[in-house]
């Protein structure tokens, strides 16, 4: 883990900047004019170079001791003006692009060895301090693998949460509007993970996540959030599934309720909840898909029941079976995507069909880059003439507002869970895509 930056001089004029470990006043510099000059201007300049050097040593003054005496009282109770202004709402702009991270460290780290949530992306996701700084304010989310995406349709924004990337699982979340990534600063939030199921609840109206990875393959937690205005709350239902990542989730439009099946944690599940009004609960059907994990899966709404294909329970699946009235029912269509997992799915509510694109075959060893969409029952492969790399492990949803299906990140291999190894960042993905009218186009 890279060390603490060393102290950083600051080039604009005047001052001085110490390091993130280090809060002290440093002197104002004021150069006077060479002899010879008018001794009018050099009074002037004394003068100016006084008021100048009081009113920004001040400030600075005031910063050293407001912010070490949050230890006291918590970070939510920050009275430094610059970490209050950018805490005071979930959906607050950070600092200006002209505001150097680097040279501003003073809202960012206190001298508790404490970050504030405000500054997360400057310092990493999971708001290690010991990471090396990140452009500040970033134009959209870093390469990832396996985060959580799911439109707001109350808001009108696509939601994206945590994920895998090269500082390990974040906690940091973000809203697509408008073709536009922006960093959100929610009050509170889930811990940093990745794999998490992640949904819009239309009848409760909010987004849903539950599960996922925490900190490494078997460090799966079974928690359960939701995202409101802005802001993550967590809830706690009387039952809730166990512990697990990769799951699969939708919302079933027809019998109006989250509906979650499988995933992994130690072994393969095979049951069946449904989630309405802050509770889960169990169902039982007759028959079910076999146990797996990363499946995919959407509601298509112009056929009225959910779909679901694939999957991987040691190794890749490549059956369809739709959920409708509480019930699976396993179908055979004429054609269908090669047997993968780690895939992703949507349904385009504007084209009226499910979108499929990539996944991965062979554990992982192999990628793909083909494009399926599935209505009436049956499967049909597109030719765009462009589209995303291959890839695994992608985020998607539907942006209802823009009209088209959002695609984000992903990896190529080396990341955290399985792959041909690939060193450095190029094993997280980071570009965005939309997909309409058959057709995918870059965005970023």
């Amino acid at each position: 883990m890279p060390t603490n930056p060393s102290p950083l001089i600051d080039e604009r004029p005047f001052r001085s900047v110490s390091g993130p470990a280090n809060l002290a006043i440093v002197p104002i510099r004021c150069g006077r004019k060479a002899a010879g000059e008018g001794m009018v201007l050099v009074v002037v300049l004394l003068l100016v170079c006084t008021v100048f050097g009081a009113v920004v040593s001040g400030a600075f003054a005031l910063r050293s001791t407001a912010v070490p005496a949050l230890a006291d009282k918590g970070i939510s109770e920050s009275t430094d003006s610059v970490a209050a202004a950018q805490l005071s709402s979930a959906e607050q702009s950070p600092p200006s692009s002209n505001q150097n991270p680097l040279n501003s460290q003073g809202p960012c780290v206190s001298s508790f060895a404490k970050v504030l949530p405000s500054c997360r992306s400057v310092l990493g996701g999971n708001g290690d301090s010991s990471l090396s700084p990140q452009p500040f304010p970033a134009s959209s989310p870093t390469g990832l693998e396996g985060a959580s995406m799911a439109y707001d349709a109350k808001k009108g924004y696509v939601v994206l949460f945590g994920g895998y990337g090269q500082s390990g699982p974040l906690n940091t979340t973000w809203m697509f509007k408008d073709g536009k990534w922006k960093e959100l600063y929610p009050k509170s939030h889930p811990s940093a993970r990745a794999f998490a199921s992640m949904v819009y609840d239309a009848k409760d109206g909010y987004i849903v996540l539950f599960g996922g990875l925490t900190t490494s393959d078997t460090a799966a937690t079974n928690d359960t959030w939701k995202f409101a205005n802005g802001d993550w709350t967590q809830l706690h239902p009387k039952s809730s599934p166990p512990a697990r990542a990769w799951p699969t989730v939708t919302y079933d439009g027809r019998d109006n309720y989250v509906l979650l099946f499988g995933g992994w944690n130690g072994s393969f599940y095979g049951d069946t909840w449904t989630f309405s009004k802050g509770t889960w609960t169990p169902i039982s059907p007759t028959t079910a898909p076999s146990a797996r994990d990363y499946a995919f899966i959407a509601y298509d709404s112009k056929d009225r029941y959910v779909v679901l294909f694939g999957g991987w329970d040691y190794v890749e699946l490549s059956d369809t079976w739709t959920f409708a009235k509480g019930a699976w029912t396993e179908i055979s269509p004429a054609s269908s995507p090669g047997a993968r997992s780690w895939s992703s799915m949507t349904y385009d509510v504007k084209d009226g069909y499910a979108v499929l694109f990539g996944g991965c075959t062979y554990d992982c060893e192999s990628y793909y880059g083909d494009t399926w969409t599935f209505s009436g029952g049956q499967w049909t492969e597109l030719s765009p003439s462009a589209s995303p790399s291959a890839r695994a492990a992608i985020s998607i949803a539907y942006d209802a507002k823009g009209g088209y299906v959002v695609l984000f990140g992903g990896t190529q291999g080396g990341g955290e869970y399985g792959g041909p190894a690939i060193t450095g960042s190029s094993a997280y993905l980071g570009d965005t895509w939309k997909f309409a009218n058959g057709s995918w186009t870059l965005l970023s």
